[in-house]
């Protein structure tokens, strides 16, 4: 039969066996935040051959990795490329001489095709295909779109897989007339950047994404 002393200190080691699994709980580490979902060699963009015309080394157009994030109130995807330049309507891009494009690619919850897109050129940025605002981030090389979820044509709840990550970057030129292409204006693809088949983003996950931002 156990003592009194030999029950106390049985009831002590259970106490302190709980409060040791309860602080080892509450110092357990976050898990790393999502970076570098998309990557891709630098200088491999261009040139490309846009149906008779075709158009030189762009950094701009250079994408060396992409993520995508998302908070309670914003989706946005960041597109980072090995040089941006700020366009100059003054003193035109002769690789891109009407504009550069920026699109970001995925899948949100295995059903809906989604594309962030961010335009730069001769009548400044723009953020208008399925993005409501963004930013060309010149100082970090980085094309930043952004989406509010309010906005978006399904409902995407927390933990939502985001799937089938691709970023694009083109330059904008006028097809060669004396090719037999008429005056047209087209995208001319410079570089895509796809995410492995098993990267995947999970909504409301920390990433070095700043959304909304």
């Amino acid at each position: 039969m156990p003592t009194r002393v030999t029950a106390l200190a049985l009831v002590a080691s259970v106490l302190l066996g709980g409060g040791a699994a309860d602080a080892a709980t509450k110092h357990k580490k976050a898990p790393p935040p999502v970076c570098n979902l998309v990557t891709d060699p630098a200088a491999d963009s261009g040139p490309f051959a846009a149906q008779g015309q075709s158009s030189g080394y762009d950094p701009s157009l250079d994408i060396v990795s992409a993520d995508v994030a998302s908070d309670t109130k914003n989706l946005t995807a960041v597109i980072r490329v090995k040089h941006l330049a700020q366009f100059s309507p003054t003193t035109p891009d002769t690789n891109s001489p009407l504009g550069r494009e920026w699109q970001f690619n995925l899948v949100i919850n295995a059903t809906h095709n989604y594309e962030l897109a961010a335009f730069d050129g001769p009548v400044g940025p723009n953020f208008t295909t399925g993005a409501n605002g963004g930013t060309l981030d010149y100082a970090h090389n980085e094309i930043r779109i952004t989406q509010s979820l309010s906005a978006l044509p399904f409902a995407m709840p927390k933990g939502s897989p985001m799937t089938s990550l691709r970023a694009t970057a083109y330059s904008t030129v006028q097809l060669d007339s004396a090719a037999g292409f008429g005056n047209a204006t087209i995208l001319s693809q410079e570089d895509v950047a796809t995410g492995k088949p098993t990267a995947k983003y999970f909504a409301g996950t920390p990433s070095c994404v700043k959304v909304g931002k």
